[in-house]
């Protein structure tokens, strides 16, 4: 395997840092149903992890995922999800894992905007309204993207 060059690991770090930034902003503008909650804290308990990397687990997304009267998340945390989908558009497996996020981040209707925070209400009926919207790339425009890089 050849050795990366230090301008391809600082690439890496810059991305790698981009992620996680955006990560954090998902969390910070969505919100889950305590089921969803429940369901997505499992991942701890599910995977091969040590007493001690479990507890952090736990801790971290017991800290990052914000509970609520519905699953929603703001067009901030969409775009958010949308950057971290372009910085992993390279790996099939994470184009897929993109497609399935988005799908369950839905078009809020008129009735969801009843659930959500306060702060987010605003936001929610507007885009319940069609007034304002964020779809970003499809996964069909990412998957065709993904195609050409390969055959370049």
């Amino acid at each position: 395997m050849a050795k990366l060059s230090d301008t391809d690991i600082m690439q890496y770090a810059v991305k790698a840092i981009r992620v996680v930034n955006d990560a954090l902003t998902m969390a910070k503008e969505s919100s889950y149903t305590k089921d969803e909650k429940t369901h997505r804290l499992k991942h701890c308990d599910n995977n091969k992890m040590n007493a001690r990397e479990k507890k952090l687990c736990k801790y971290m997304a017991g800290s990052l995922i914000k509970e609520g009267e519905i699953n929603y998340m703001t067009l901030k945390g969409r775009r958010a999800l949308d950057d971290v989908c372009e910085v992993q558009h390279d790996v099939a497996d994470c184009r897929y894992s993109c497609k399935l996020i988005k799908e369950f981040w839905k078009k809020p209707t008129a009735a969801d905007c009843e659930l959500v925070r306060d702060e987010w209400k605003e936001e929610c009926q507007q885009r319940a309204a069609g007034e304002i919207s964020h779809d970003g790339n499809t996964h069909e425009e990412i998957e065709q993207g993904a195609k050409h890089r390969e055959v370049i």
